[in-house]
């Protein structure tokens, strides 16, 4: 047995017999006689994903531990280590709601995004706003930018078959007086005899449209002569021409369970979401993949 050998199996047995804790900290890949020995196996990992650094820990072995979920994104921001678990969905319905402390402009051409961390990102939202990618992580910052701009008395017109249960998650965190406030229409060409005036907010499911062409024509005609604040999703299948007249070019995405965002423009890191519900309302937070 060679010294290195011996040594780390000195070192597993001292800690049994006196049942002391020990982390090993190896740098090599690839399975050892020393993964047999330790009680658990963790495989640290650090990639690029689209010229953006990501991270991740693969568990590779618990004695006596089931793993549910073998592979956690994790970041090092500000040299804190912090795991992210897997995310249980955007649950809305709590006891005791409260109606949050709504978010202002950030300046005359950008409006917040209900999300204060990521106003700090960004600068906000633009007059046209396109997301790419997975729905439900788009979902998540719909619902934190309707409830914000509702509490501040805007309009919104949903074109979406989901508007019903959208509605109906979000209103308990909406002012009374403004929960009426929301026109849902069945296609892109009724936009715009709902759109009250240049502060109204138009959300837009691309998805869900056959005739796509036909539906950007619409939507460029929206925020160029009615001047109103558009959020465009297309999902997976992009969307080149609306790509160049965008201010704000988020991509929405899965990772390891874990809803992230990054901006193509402006261009940012990856940051991971959570959802804090600890104040009775839904509170998103972000930290960056670093």
């Amino acid at each position: 047995m060679c010294h290195k050998e011996e040594l780390e199996h000195n070192l597993c047995d001292v800690s049994r017999r006196t049942k002391t804790k020990i982390i090993l900290l190896v740098e090599y890949t690839g399975q050892t006689a020393l993964d047999y020995l330790v009680d658990g196996v963790v495989v640290v990992e650090s990639d690029l994903f689209e010229e953006r650094r990501l991270r991740r820990m693969v568990m590779q072995k618990l004695r006596g531990c089931q793993i549910t979920n073998p592979v956690r994104l994790f970041s090092l921001n500000k040299g804190v280590f912090k795991c992210f678990g897997e995310f249980k969905g955007v649950e809305m319905a709590i006891e005791n709601p409260t109606i949050p402390d709504s978010i202002p402009d950030l300046s005359a051409t950008r409006f917040s995004t209900g999300i204060k961390d990521l106003d700090r990102v960004t600068n906000g939202y633009g007059c046209f706003n396109l997301f790419e990618g997975d729905y439900i992580t788009y979902d998540i910052l719909a619902h934190a930018l309707s409830i914000n701009a509702l509490n501040l008395g805007r309009w919104l017109i949903f074109a979406s078959t989901m508007h019903p249960d959208y509605i109906t998650r979000i209103s308990a965190f909406v002012k009374q007086e403004h929960r009426s406030n929301i026109d849902p229409v069945e296609e892109v060409k009724d936009i715009r005899d709902k759109i009250k005036d240049k502060s109204t907010i138009v959300l837009i499911n691309l998805e869900e449209i056959e005739d796509v062409d036909t539906a950007v024509r619409e939507i460029m005609t929206l925020f160029k002569e009615q001047e109103c604040k558009v959020m465009c999703f297309v999902g997976r299948k992009g969307c080149d021409e609306l790509e160049s007249f965008a201010s704000t070019h988020i991509k929405t995405k899965f990772i390891s369970g874990v809803p992230c965002i990054y901006g193509e423009f402006p261009r940012t890191e990856i940051h991971a979401m959570e959802l804090d519900m600890s104040e009775n309302i839904p509170k998103i937070k972000l930290t960056p993949i670093v």
